[in-house]
């Protein structure tokens, strides 16, 4: 990733609605909190549109982001909901997509919304209506590939829907997610790998107790979802508990099989040196305590919690997966486990165990990546300069309607 150069000074800034439905924890959150900061640099005043979690709240205030719209009618936060009563879900998400289309509609003329920047399908399907209707352009972020309960049922539903309400614009997390979307959203898709702010994320910045040399916290952060590969994890720390037992696990972040994996650890024996934290408000800390990040997740954009853990000089451990193989560059700046290897994480993990000095080489090694490849300040130029681009196209196509030269003799 080279450094974008900053866009000239111009006359008319671009005010751009940035629309994330925000969960406790997750890495379009914590793109949005790292990214807005840095818009107004490059031309542009985003006004993020967050909700239904708090936190993302507190996360803007400490990076000075104070001008934000909050709606409580973003999905989440609901009580699971099982057997036939699932029926009633789609009304429950319609219900909600209505009323945040509304809201979305109210900003854009109340606070003259040049473009709307929606993070994630639901952010699409409530805000691209009103952005046809209303006559801005729209431009889709995919933070991961395709993924709607499923990846064929993710394209089965998306294909159609997008078809009749294409983005003028799809950018996405990385490589691997652009391609999935080949086929799904016929709109130009870009790449744009995520960046993080490696001035905050500094291990120098934040003093931790040294732990003896005889003990490894391996870290996990994320949401507790299937995808992750958290069933994985808590096997491997199982398998470790009696052999290494130095080694403790702490998984962050909340979700809805928290409780079965809670369940799982105490099945398997893991329960010792398996800690679940939960939400974690300072993940810089959170990284700080921790030797190693481990995510054996099955699907993943590009990753945040990878990069950040890397900017704080955690040895990350990752499954094979395409894209994070766009992050990590194996044996020099992290390790890649076979996706679902079990023995193979268990391998890797005591191995690091044993060797602090590669622990400390490969951590120094990932920093270093991160800050050449990854800056925050590089992803936020690109995707201002993309945002302006938009703006203008949209805006010459309109002055053509308007005055008739796009019209046949």
């Amino acid at each position: 990733m080279t450094t974008e150069r900053r866009l000239p000074a111009t006359p008319e800034r671009l005010r751009v609605l940035y629309v994330q439905p925000s969960d406790q924890f997750g890495g379009e959150e914590r793109h949005l909190v790292t990214t807005v900061p840095l818009l107004a640099a490059y031309g542009i005043d985003a006004l993020p549109l967050v909700g239904a979690s708090q936190a993302i709240r507190d996360w803007l205030a400490e990076r000075g982001v104070g001008d934000v719209a909050f709606s409580a009618e973003f999905p989440g936060h609901w009580q699971p909901v099982r057997g036939i009563r699932r029926i009633g879900l789609p009304w429950r998400y319609r219900a909600c997509r209505d009323r945040i289309a509304q809201a979305i509609a109210d900003l854009v003329r109340s606070r003259g919304i040049d473009l709307i920047y929606a993070a994630m399908p639901f952010a699409w399907a409530a805000a691209t209506p009103v952005a046809r209707r209303l006559g801005i352009p729209i431009v889709w972020r995919a933070g991961g590939p395709v993924y709607l309960g499923g990846r064929l049922l993710g394209r089965a539903v998306l294909a159609p829907w997008a078809a009749l309400h294409p983005p003028d614009l799809l950018i996405c997390s990385s490589e691997m997610v652009r391609d999935t979307f080949a086929g799904v959203v016929r709109a130009p898709r870009i790449a744009v790998l995520n960046g993080v702010d490696t001035g905050y994320l500094d291990p120098r910045r934040v003093n931790v107790t040294p732990r003896p040399a005889d003990e490894m916290t391996v870290g996990f952060a994320g949401r507790l979802v299937a995808r992750k590969g958290i069933e994985d994890l808590i096997a491997a720390a199982a398998r470790m508990a009696r052999s290494h037992p130095g080694v403790r696990f702490l998984i962050a972040g909340d979700g809805e099989r928290r409780a079965r994996y809670e369940a799982l650890a105490r099945r398997l024996g893991a329960e010792r040196n398996v800690r679940f934290a939960g939400f974690v408000a300072d993940m810089r800390r959170f990284y700080a305590e921790c030797d190693v990040l481990a995510l054996p997740s099955y699907s993943e954009g590009a990753s945040m919690v990878v990069l950040e853990a890397m900017a704080m000089g955690c040895t990350v451990v990752a499954s094979d997966i395409p894209s994070l193989r766009e992050l990590i560059r194996a044996d020099l700046d992290g390790i890649i486990v076979g996706t679902g290897d079990v023995p193979g994480l268990e391998s890797a993990l005591i191995a690091l165990y044993g060797d602090g000095e590669r622990r400390r080489a490969l951590g120094t090694a990932a920093r270093a990546r991160v800050c050449e490849r990854f800056s925050a300040e590089a992803v936020s130029a690109r995707i201002a300069r993309l945002l302006h681009e938009v703006a203008s196209s949209h805006r010459k196509q309109t002055t053509e309607r308007t005055d008739g030269t796009d019209q046949p003799f």
